[in-house]
């Protein structure tokens, strides 16, 4: 399970100074890796041999801590600036870029690619907790190009409950880009590649992906248990991985020329009488032959509650797309942390 946004309070760290993953296993209590390498403001690449030791007791990976690094501000885009990069070409065959046995750690502002397993992996019963915010996995440390790792950005599997990839808050969303599969969610390993993020086994429910952006993949963006694009039912009764929560249906997306805002309208069908997170996104085009796409930039997020037939209609409004771009949506339930697969694609047209 992904929760929307934890809040635990923690006692203040001691602290590993440029530091690695063993030095915070060594470290009693909640250990924090910071960084402070070399005198100048340009990017720092590492590039390990060999895999770098599992993270086995808790820790905060702070890339932000680099000099010149700066957490993103914006509510559309990003203007982020990370200064750390693991690069993993040399790192040899499996290896990932960081591996979590542990619970409750954070891994944030680092540039995580070419790694020839998983750019992130979450593995086993008790690893808990766990946070992956504010990162680029799968792109050049400008997020301008692709560097993907070649199996999975980020992996959660073996009972890995109640992580978060992402967040609410413009600092903790990911770019997510470039790699075989965005994000991975799984019971046990799985060897399926092409989608941006895949929810499986009937056990992964109330998975909460919120405000990532997510695009270049060469499936569709979110794929609840592994099977396309099935469509919605009536009053959302099924079951399955994150409940297969019907996603919204985008009725049309207006752009007002003189005001520059587009319009994003469009209706909800699920569980009645329930409130829904509905995020709107700028499209990554082409769209999958579905006509389902993906997630690159969030556009606006906004609560609506159904009714008792189960409807709630919606608008999104953004001044960030153009006539001839396309948009997507997902919808998230607030109760449940159940998030969709993304809705089909909508053309933007000036009426």
């Amino acid at each position: 399970m992904v929760s929307i946004s934890p809040t635990r309070p923690q006692p203040a760290p001691p602290r590993a100074r440029h530091g690695s993953s063993q030095e915070a296993n060594d470290t009693a209590g909640e250990g924090t890796i910071e960084f402070d390498i070399g005198d100048t403001n340009s990017v720092k690449t590492i590039s390990p041999a060999s895999p770098l030791p599992t993270i086995t007791d808790t820790a905060t990976t702070d890339g932000y801590t680099q000099r010149g690094a700066r957490e993103n501000t914006l509510e559309e885009g990003t203007d982020a600036v990370l200064k750390i990069e693991l690069d993993g070409t040399s790192a040899g065959d499996d290896a990932n870029g960081l591996s979590i046995e542990a619970a409750d750690s954070t891994i944030k502002g680092l540039v995580i690619n070419r790694f020839d397993n998983d750019g992130i992996a979450i593995t086993g019963a008790g690893t808990t907790g766990n946070m992956v915010e504010g990162n680029f996995i799968g792109t050049n440390a400008a997020g301008t190009a692709d560097r993907g790792n070649f199996s999975v950005g980020v992996s959660i599997r073996d009972q890995s409950d109640d992580s978060t990839i992402g967040g609410t808050q413009p600092a903790q969303r990911n770019l997510i880009s470039g790699n075989g599969t965005g994000v991975r969610f799984s019971g046990d390993a799985s060897f399926n590649e092409g989608t941006g993020l895949e929810i499986f086994l009937g056990n992964n429910v109330g998975n909460s992906i919120l405000s990532n952006s997510i695009f270049a993949n060469e499936q569709i963006g979110i794929d609840l248990n592994n099977n396309g694009v099935p469509g919605n039912d009536p009053d959302d009764p099924d079951t399955g991985a994150n409940n297969l929560q019907n996603f919204p249906d985008i009725n049309s997306a207006n752009l007002n020329v003189p005001t520059g805002f587009t319009a994003i309208s469009g209706i909800l069908y699920s569980n009645p009488n329930q409130t829904f997170l509905i995020q709107c996104f700028l499209a990554d085009d082409p769209a999958d032959a579905s006509g389902h796409g993906e997630g690159a930039i969030l556009l606006d997020s906004t609560l609506r509650t159904t009714n008792s037939f189960g409807g709630a209609s919606f608008q999104c409004d953004t001044q960030v797309p153009e006539e001839g771009q396309t948009v997507g949506a997902t919808a998230t339930n607030v109760s449940t942390g159940d998030t969709s697969e993304f809705s089909e694609n909508e053309e933007i047209i000036a009426p």
